[in-house]
């Protein structure tokens, strides 16, 4: 997968996030839909869920889909979740508390005084709304600034292994090439030789050490390779991974 996929599958976070979410009984329509009753429970859910973030699924955009392998947190989704959920359980709350004084204010009887709480209380409810707007918005501001800092995270490892596939890849081709030109080289010095020798030709001292340097160069390599795995073995004679 080029990094042009993988970038791509960045921006889909929210949408999966949403999806492992829901299958929690934590998405944004079911918490919205809730009643008091059911927003505590919720509340209890999204708690236990932060408090074992390390035993959810990571967002990985390796494969494109939700695994335990190493990618972006859910825990900036979780806390935006529970603000939601707290914010909710507020709203409801005050609007449980204002219903309760307007049904104590309509048995009073009709006046002034009763004017002036009903009015009291309409300024109450509105200054209640955008206060309940504001800590929402600051809340997913933060969020946002959370999850943009654990995706560019993940963008930067995603760099980082493309970048260090490239070099290696690069590595491999350059240690593929060399043998293949030196291979072509000696074999081509090798019939200049063979036939000069066979023409009665007196070879340059040139030519000569050319083909002494490519076939040590050979066996250099091949004595190297084979010292390479008893080395890196160990006594133990086992691989070490790095």
């Amino acid at each position: 997968m080029g990094l042009h996929a993988q970038v791509t599958g960045l921006w889909n976070f929210a949408e999966m996030a949403e999806r492992v979410l829901e299958g929690m009984g934590l998405g944004s329509a079911q918490i919205k839909a809730a009643d008091l009753q059911g927003l505590e429970a919720t509340l209890d859910r999204v708690n236990d869920a932060i408090e074992h973030v390390d035993q959810l699924p990571r967002m990985t955009f390796k494969t494109w889909v939700v695994s335990a392998e190493e990618g972006v947190s859910l825990l900036p989704v979780l806390l935006q979740r529970k603000r939601l959920i707290v914010d909710r359980l507020n709203e409801l709350r005050s609007e449980q508390k204002i219903s309760g004084l307007r049904e104590l204010i309509d048995r009073l009887p009709q006046g002034d005084e009763r004017q002036a709480l009903v009015d009291q209380l309409d300024e109450l409810e509105r200054q209640s709304v955008e206060s309940e707007a504001a800590v929402r918005a600051v809340a997913s501001e933060e969020s946002a600034l959370q999850f943009q800092r654990e995706r560019d995270l993940a963008l930067l490892k995603i760099q980082l292994s493309e970048r260090r596939w490239s070099y290696r890849s690069k590595l491999l081709a350059r240690d593929a090439i060399a043998p293949m030109i030196g291979a072509i080289l000696l074999v081509g010095l090798a019939v200049t030789l063979v036939v000069a020798m066979f023409l009665g030709t007196t070879v340059s001292e040139l030519i000569s050490n050319s083909f002494l340097i490519v076939l040590g160069y050979f066996f250099g390599q091949t004595t190297e390779r084979r010292s390479q795995p008893e080395s890196a073995g160990g006594p133990s004679g086992q691989d070490v991974r790095i």
